[in-house]
């Protein structure tokens, strides 16, 4: 029987990892879920050819934009009096994702076997999300399947909106640097030789930034495989410390330190939590359940485990306002919106409120980062190849003095 790897969370909000033997990931999904876990990723513990991956539904994911598309055209389908087999049908024909269809179509299969909608989408936790499966499940429920999705509609194109924002900011740090590297690697690799021969013949002594310059072109040219093997072995450590639990969480609240860029993580983090925090509160579920749904939103592990404080003072009956205050590292706005909202009974509406209010300085951040980032790199650019050009050029000046001698 087959060997799955499972990463999951607890009842109490505690990253478990393990091994379960079932004979395919549907199996073991609904074996780990029956002992209470939230699954997080399911992968075959060993090797599987590409191809097989690829057939393999869990490990794989869907894109952002493509959950967009389909959830848009969920909403649409329902809404105009589709059947739910009827609709997915459509939707499965019409995707261009492979991945998407393969789901869809085990989903209609599930279906027909006397599943529901939520039962059959939970089957696919890299997919479909916790809170979008609850969701679903409550308008299943409620019959409001059509409201539902047409809110998740929305909700997933702000989300994805606000990953864009984010990406589109640290795009230009990407660009720029990848930039700055390919430079000084041409400027060593195919200039630097030149000079090396022509220093060699002139036997003049060369000073120390020639000298550095020099050895780390014949680095680059003649061990240029060491330098790989380097990079792939600081990948690969970097991979499998970032499984570590408390590593992962050290390194995510370092990332929301980086000046500049770690303020624009953590807007993002906080937008998107707000607004998934809203739906699923005016969706009616409980406020502990909507809080645990809605901390994955957050995708960073150091945020996500106060949020797990939060919902302990929730769960002693402390007003939810009260945790985000002790928490300490929300904004203290948060705090004060949702105790306004907890004594009005709008907390949906206060949270939504703060949602609008953070995309937009999401945006004044994104578009202040650009304006500094462009003169930064360019001075940066300008001090690393100037100090490859002065490092070649600098012997001539002795030869120049030999000379006139």
């Amino acid at each position: 029987m087959p060997t799955w790897k499972y990463e999951a969370k607890d009842k109490l909000g505690a990253t478990v990892r393990g091994l379960v033997d079932a004979p395919d990931a549907i199996a073991g999904s609904d074996q780990l879920s029956q002992q209470g876990l939230l699954i997080l990723s399911l992968r075959r513990h060993h090797a599987l050819p590409t191809s097989s991956i690829r057939n393999a539904v869990f490990g794989t994911r869907v894109s952002a934009r493509e959950m967009v598309v389909f959830t848009d055209q969920f909403a649409m389908l329902i809404e105009s009096g589709l059947p739910l087999v009827a609709a997915l049908d459509m939707l499965r024909e019409q995707t261009d994702s492979t991945i998407l269809k393969g789901i869809l179509s085990r989903s209609i299969k599930s279906i027909r076997e006397g599943s529901s909608l939520s039962q059959a989408f939970a089957r696919f936790p890299t997919v479909f999300p916790n809170s979008y499966v609850e969701l679903i499940r409550l308008a299943e429920v409620s019959g409001n399947l059509d409201k539902i999705l047409r809110a998740l509609s929305v909700d997933t194109q702000k989300q994805y909106e606000t990953r864009q924002k984010i990406a589109s900011a640290l795009a230009y740090p990407k660009f720029a640097f990848t930039v700055v590297v390919g430079v000084v690697v041409f400027m060593l690799v195919f200039i630097m030789p030149k000079f090396v021969g022509m220093y060699a013949s002139a036997r003049v002594e060369l000073p120390v930034p020639t000298r550095i310059v020099m050895a780390l072109s014949a680095f680059i040219r003649n061990d240029w495989m060491f330098l790989v093997a380097g990079i792939v072995v600081l990948v690969l450590v970097f991979k499998t410390l970032y499984h570590v639990a408390s590593v992962h969480e050290s390194m995510d609240r370092v990332a929301l330190r980086v000046p500049v860029i770690g303020g624009i993580v953590y807007m993002g983090s906080l937008t998107r939590f707000t607004r998934s925090l809203a739906l699923l509160e005016r969706s009616g579920i409980n406020v502990l359940e909507a809080l645990r749904l809605a901390r994955g939103s957050l995708q960073n592990a150091w945020l996500e485990n106060h949020v797990a404080t939060v919902m302990q003072y929730v769960e002693a009956g402390q007003p939810m306002s009260d945790g985000f205050t002790r928490a300490r590292v929300f904004p203290p706005m948060l705090a004060k919106m949702t105790a306004v909202g907890e004594r009005g009974g709008r907390v949906d509406s206060m949270l939504e409120s703060l949602s609008f209010f953070w995309d937009e300085d999401l945006d004044h951040r994104i578009k202040r980062l650009s304006s500094q980032l462009e003169p930064a790199m360019i001075v940066v650019l300008g001090i690393v190849v100037g100090f490859i050009a002065l490092a070649m050029y600098l012997p001539m000046f002795s030869m120049a003095q030999l000379m006139s001698r």
